[in-house]
């Protein structure tokens, strides 16, 4: 097993070494995926958001260049699917804004129930295995309501749908976030007005910025 996760760990760093970019944690290691054992469920154990971000890319690069069209496992493949559909539709919702095309938003639901769809196969597999993997938590039941979202607003013919990411837990820390980093250097006595005169003009200041947003309405890349 430590053998496997060395060879992990290097195709790990070669993907990221080709990109010139450095990873934010070193190594993909028992540690690294709460990983005691072989009778344990595997869930990652890391703090950072951005690793998240970047086992996502490598899990969908070694997909395609180890998995795909190499193999014939069931477990696998759905594996490299999963992991292909659910970056492509985080991909689209991170570079849209607020508002989706409802064609393309019916794109978009396509992918994430592709994505749960293929993760319950990827749970079924492993039970019949007696393995405990993919464990059905709470987070695939939010996921599943985001797409079934995105198909509701779809079917009123609006013409648009509202980007799921826009009630993202990232967009609910900047709201606290973001005020918290401008209420420093205040003077205590005057705080509370300062703080909120210094919102309003970041609120200002987003909502002159979005006028002028270069991806505009149209120009959201097809999925």
């Amino acid at each position: 097993m430590e053998v496997k996760f060395q060879w992990l760990t290097d195709c790990y760093k070669g993907y990221f070494r080709s990109m010139n970019k450095t990873p934010f944690i070193a190594e993909i290691s028992r540690d690294t995926m709460n990983f005691p054992a072989g009778t344990a469920n595997p869930i990652g154990k890391w703090s950072k958001g951005q690793v998240s971000t970047e086992m996502m890319m490598f899990l969908d690069f070694f997909g395609r260049n180890f998995i795909v069209g190499k193999t014939v496992d069931p477990l696998l493949t759905a594996i490299a699917e999963g992991a292909r559909a659910l970056n492509i539709a985080i991909a689209v919702m991170y570079q849209s804004g607020f508002w989706i095309r409802a064609d393309k938003g019916l794109r978009l639901s396509r992918l994430i129930f592709s994505f749960l769809a293929l993760y319950a196969t990827c749970a079924r597999v492993t039970l019949v295995q007696r393995k405990r993997r993919f464990s059905i938590i709470p987070k695939l039941h939010m996921m599943a309501h985001s797409a079934m979202n995105l198909q509701n607003q779809a079917s009123t013919g609006a013409g648009w749908v509202m980007n799921p990411m826009s009630q993202g837990n990232q967009i609910q820390e900047d709201f606290i976030g973001r005020p918290s980093r401008i209420s420093r250097r205040v003077n205590i006595r005057s705080v509370h007005k300062s703080l909120l005169m210094r919102v309003l003009i970041m609120y200002h200041e987003s909502l002159e910025n979005s006028d002028v947003d270069s991806r505009g309405m149209d120009g959201y890349s097809d999925l």
